[in-house]
C-alpha cells in the first residue's frame, strides 16, 4: 500500500512573496546551469568533429 501526506499551505502576503522569489531564483539557477552544460557539449562536439 502507498501512503502520502497532502499538506496545504496557506501563506500570507509575505510568504507568498517569498516562494515566488525562491521559485524564480531556482529557476534562474537551473537555466543557467542548463545553458553552461549546452555550451560546453557543443564546444566539446566542435573540437571531436575537429579532429
Amino acid at each position: 500500500m502507498i501512503r502520502g501526506h497532502v499538506i496545504e499551505l496557506n501563506p500570507n502576503n509575505k510568504q507568498a512573496t517569498y516562494f515566488a522569489k525562491a521559485c524564480g531564483i531556482a529557476r534562474l539557477a537551473y537555466n543557467w546551469a542548463l545553458a553552461q552544460w549546452q555550451r560546453q557539449y557543443a564546444q566539446d562536439k566542435a573540437y571531436r568533429d575537429a579532429c
